[in-house]
């Protein structure tokens, strides 16, 4: 007698089971199948993501199409910046950021989800980039609650992880980068051009792993995707037949 198999989609892959696979042996599978998430690799590709937010700003031809284009976008630029969790990103309200005069906070203390039970918490910081966004996406909402969620979905509530890391993997199709970013992507790539852009790429590399409470280098230089690049490039080095 033959077996009966069933095919499901996990992210961009079609995996086969067993037709006697459990539900509990199912989620196994998926769990070793899970699919790495890239960092953009350079300021071309971040722009290529960053132009294709905007033109469906540009495009939109309705209120609420503007208005979610310019969320889309402000998230964008938020997170490569911020360098947040997409769950934490997702939960940010507008208290976090601004003071109760709607002034940029000097010093913003966070307490990630992963931390909350033991009260850790983060400070965030970020660039004129992310002020200038975010400024931009306060004037076209106008938020009257200090304690409301910064980012929202169109039925009025906060909008979700998987809803954001959809967004993100859908337009950075369209913008024709290859490599899977994701909501976690988009934190490996503040991880990456922070100690990129750095004068000083060791002492980066220290502030970084302090950010994200590494316990080890090298953990943080493979979630910074430097790890890999530094490798490609001796690989290239080796390189002298063709």
């Amino acid at each position: 007698m033959l077996a009966v198999c069933v095919n499901e989609k996990i992210g961009d892959n079609v995996v086969t089971f067993p037709g006697n696979f459990t539900k509990k042996e199912k989620e196994k599978v998926k769990t070793k199948n899970s699919t790495k998430m890239w960092c953009l690799k350079n300021k071309e590709e971040i722009m290529q993501l960053y132009n294709t937010f905007k033109q469906k700003v540009v495009e939109a031809h309705t209120v609420s199409k503007h208005r979610t284009a310019m969320r889309n976008l402000t998230m964008y630029v938020c997170a490569i910046n911020i360098g947040l969790r997409g769950g934490d990103f997702c939960n940010l309200k507008w208290s976090d950021i601004y003071d109760d005069n709607w002034k940029f906070k000097l010093h913003a203390e966070y307490v990630p989800e992963k931390t909350r039970k033991c009260h850790k918490h983060i400070d965030l910081t970020w660039s004129s980039d992310f002020e200038t966004v975010l400024g931009k996406w306060k004037s076209v909402i106008k938020p009257e609650d200090i304690n409301s969620y910064i980012f929202v979905s169109q039925k009025g509530g906060k909008i979700t992880e998987k809803a954001w890391y959809k967004i993100v993997e859908n337009t950075r199709k369209e913008a024709g980068i290859e490599q899977k970013i994701g909501t976690h992507g988009l934190r490996k790539t503040m991880a990456n051009q922070y100690i990129k852009n750095s004068d000083d790429k060791t002492q980066a590399l220290l502030e970084v792993s302090t950010m994200f409470g590494h316990s080890d280098l090298r953990i943080t230089e493979r979630y910074a995707c430097l790890e890999d690049e530094n490798i490609k490039k001796t690989k290239q080095k080796m390189a002298f037949l063709y």
